[in-house]
């Protein structure tokens, strides 16, 4: 079966201390759109998303000293947290990816920013690299 990966959703995710702080950089330096800030408690976090033409980055800070994210800085300092890719229908990728010996963190999606369900592939199984499969609300 063909996945069917689109824009929306899709993004590249960046591990810092303070959004605050960042978000200077992206806004005044850059000059990126700030479109959003939230909360997102089943993750952990808080979040800022800006734009750049097609290109989404999310600023992802953490809540809690348990979350990931802060056993992330803890342990590779602030980068490239995870790239997001956009899919239609999660549980179908989820599923197609699966019977391809793809494994993910967890067994099912989970809420995330925006609203969307999201699910992350285990980064030793691509390059070290953190992957997010998301679905937009």
């Amino acid at each position: 079966m063909t996945i069917q990966w689109q824009d929306t959703g899709a993004h590249i995710a960046i591990a810092v201390h303070s959004i605050e702080q960042a978000k200077k950089f992206y806004e005044q330096t850059l000059g990126l759109n700030l479109m959003k800030e939230e909360t997102v408690d089943d993750q952990q976090v808080n979040v800022a998303f800006f734009s750049s033409g097609s290109l989404m980055i999310e600023l992802i800070e953490p809540l809690t000293k348990e979350s990931p994210v802060a056993l992330f800085l803890k342990k590779r300092g602030e980068g490239i947290h995870h790239l997001a890719l956009g899919t239609s229908h999660i549980d179908q990728t989820m599923h197609t990816l699966t019977e391809r010996g793809i494994q993910f963190t967890k067994d099912k999606s989970t809420k995330g920013a925006n609203g969307a369900h999201i699910a992350f592939i285990s980064p030793t199984q691509t390059h070290g690299v953190l992957l997010e499969v998301c679905q937009k609300q």
